[in-house]
C-alpha cells in the first residue's frame, strides 16, 4: 500500500514537472513580446565573462510597444504607450550593425540614459550623434549599470571596438543612483571559466523563465501597491510620475555625499577611468545627467512654475573638485535642461522626461544632443579640459 502511494506521489510529482516545465517552454515564445513592458528585461543578460556585468541579446532586431518605467511600477493608468525599436549588435550592445563595420571617433559609456531608456533606436544620444557627419558613435551603455560595470565594460571591449587614433570616450553619469550603485575593489580584467560560463548561462535561462516572473509578480503584486515608490503630480491636466529614491538622492547635501559609504569608491573608479583614458591616449568627457527630479523639482514641491534653483547639485560639486587634479571635460547637464524644460513649455508646451518615465523623452535626447555636441567640438578644436 505505501509502494503503491509513493508511486502514486511520484507521478504526480513527475507530471507535474513536466507540465510546468512545458507550458515555461511555450510561454517563453510569445511571454517576452507580449507581457514584459520594457525591452530591457526581455534581452538583457548576466555576461558569462564576468557575472558582475551585463550584456544585451546580441543581434536583435524588437519592435513593439511599450510604457514607462514608472508606469510599471504598478501604476499602468497612467502609462503611455508609444512604439519603440530596440537594435543590438554582435557583441551585444544597442548599436545598429554598421558601427562595427566603421572607426568611430566616440565611444558612449553609461547606464540606461547612455542605452536609450525609453526611447526607440533612431532618437537615442548616441544615434542623434550618429546622424551629425563629425560623429560616428559606439554605444557600450547597459541599463542599470553603476560607473564601476560602466569603466570595465570601456575596459573588457576597448580592443574589440574599432576606433579612431583619438577617440573621445563620452563617459554619462547619473545623480539619480550612481552614488548608490554596486562598487567592486577588482578593477581587473580577468575572465570565467568555461564551467562557470556555463553555470551562468543556466542561471540566466531559469531566471527568464516565464512561470518564474508570473509567479513572482503575483508575490510581490500587493507588496508593490502598498508601498510604492512612485509619485504622481499634476500640472495643466496631466499627470506626471517622480521616482522617490531619486528625490531623496539629489537632495544631498555636499557634506552627505562626501560621507557616503561608496564615496571613495566613486571617486575611485573615476580615477581608474581617467587613467585608463591616459594610457590609451583617449580623451574623456564626463557628462553629468540630472535625474527628472531636480529639473521639476518645483512641480513635487507645488512651488512656482520652473522656479528651481540653477544651483549645481552636490555631486557636481565632489565631480569638479576632482577634475581640478585631471585632464578631462566636464559637462553639467542641469543648468543646460532646467533653461531648456522652461523654454520647452513655453513655446510648445512639452516636457524633456517621458511623464511616466524617468528618462529622456525625444526632446531630451535632443537637448542632450546639442550640450553634448558642443562639448565635442572644443574637444576636436583642442580647448583645454574644464567643465561649465
Amino acid at each position: 500500500m505505501f509502494r503503491k502511494t509513493l508511486t502514486n506521489i511520484s507521478l504526480i510529482i513527475i507530471s507535474t514537472v513536466v507540465s510546468v516545465a512545458a507550458i515555461d517552454l511555450a510561454a517563453r515564445m510569445f511571454y517576452d513580446r507580449h507581457i514584459l513592458v520594457r525591452p530591457t528585461p526581455i534581452f538583457k543578460n548576466t555576461w558569462t565573462v564576468n557575472e558582475r556585468l551585463a550584456r544585451y541579446d546580441e543581434n536583435v532586431s524588437f519592435s513593439g510597444k511599450i510604457i514607462g518605467d514608472l508606469a510599471a511600477m504598478n501604476y499602468e493608468n497612467h502609462g503611455v504607450e508609444r512604439n519603440v525599436t530596440f537594435i543590438t549588435d554582435d557583441n551585444g550592445f544597442r548599436n545598429s550593425p554598421e558601427a562595427l563595420q566603421r572607426n568611430n571617433n566616440v565611444i558612449l559609456a553609461g547606464d540606461s540614459f547612455g542605452a536609450g531608456g525609453g526611447a526607440s533606436q533612431e532618437d537615442m544620444l548616441c544615434s542623434l550623434l550618429n546622424k551629425d557627419i563629425n560623429y560616428k558613435c559606439y554605444n557600450i551603455s547597459i541599463g542599470g549599470f553603476g560607473p564601476w560595470q560602466e569603466f570595465m565594460t570601456l575596459k573588457y571591449e576597448y580592443k574589440n571596438i574599432p576606433k579612431t587614433d583619438n577617440a573621445i570616450i563620452l563617459w554619462l553619469l547619473f545623480t539619480g543612483n550612481d552614488l548608490d550603485d554596486d562598487y567592486d575593489p577588482n578593477f581587473e580584467d580577468s575572465q570565467n571559466g568555461l564551467i562557470y560560463r556555463c553555470l551562468i548561462k543556466t542561471f540566466t535561462y531559469f531566471n527568464r523563465s516565464p512561470v518564474r516572473r508570473i509567479f513572482l509578480h503575483f508575490i510581490r503584486g500587493n507588496r508593490h501597491k502598498s508601498n510604492s515608490n512612485v509619485v504622481a503630480r499634476n500640472h495643466a491636466g496631466k499627470t506626471i510620475l517622480f521616482y522617490k529614491p531619486y528625490m531623496v538622492n539629489t537632495n544631498r547635501t555636499l557634506n552627505q555625499v562626501r560621507k557616503h559609504r561608496n564615496y571613495n569608491r566613486f571617486i575611485n573608479t573615476l580615477n581608474k577611468m581617467t587613467e585608463f583614458c591616459k594610457k590609451n591616449k583617449l580623451t574623456i568627457a564626463v557628462v553629468l545627467v540630472p535625474a527628472k527630479e531636480e529639473i521639476y523639482k518645483w512641480l513635487i514641491e507645488g512651488k512656482e512654475a520652473w522656479s528651481t534653483h540653477y544651483k549645481p547639485s552636490a555631486l557636481s560639486e565632489a565631480i569638479r573638485q576632482v577634475m581640478n587634479h585631471k585632464d578631462f571635460y566636464f559637462l553639467d547637464l542641469k543648468p543646460v535642461f532646467l533653461k531648456k524644460s522652461r523654454e520647452l513649455y513655453q513655446e510648445q508646451k512639452k516636457y524633456l522626461y517621458w511623464n511616466d518615465d524617468t528618462h529622456w523623452n525625444d526632446y531630451g535626447q535632443k537637448a542632450a544632443f546639442v550640450a553634448v555636441s558642443n562639448i565635442l567640438r572644443k574637444i576636436q578644436h583642442g580647448s583645454a579640459p574644464g567643465g561649465n
